[in-house]
């Protein structure tokens, strides 16, 4: 449980980095630099341009875009992994039941 704790907290702040790098700020001229997060904020929204608010938008788009690009590889790998695992038997006789969550000892 550890190790998939560890492997989501790296596989997040991976992806995580791959949007970032994709959404960037807008120069729109006279000094005034856009930060992606007006574009969440409906007020701030609505006082920029169209084309502005596309611009940002294409970022968003782009920076998950990547990502999903990114898990799709992560998934294919993990599927062409899977043919290089041992084959394990795993014996059960249908007669015994599953012993989950019992405490040792017999049956009552």
């Amino acid at each position: 449980m550890f190790l998939r704790q560890i492997g989501s907290a790296v596989g997040i702040a991976v992806l995580g980095a791959l949007i970032n790098r994709q959404v960037k700020a807008i120069d729109v001229g006279g000094g005034r630099v856009i930060q992606p997060e007006e574009l969440l904020n409906e007020d701030s929204r609505a006082l920029l341009s169209p084309d502005v608010v596309a611009q940002l938008s294409k970022s968003f788009t782009d920076g998950f875009h990547l990502a999903f690009l990114a898990l799709i590889v992560v998934a294919a790998l993990t599927v062409v992994s899977l043919f290089f695992l041992p084959k394990v038997e795993l014996e059960q006789k249908a007669s015994e039941p599953l012993a989950v969550g019992r405490a040792e000892g017999p049956a009552p």
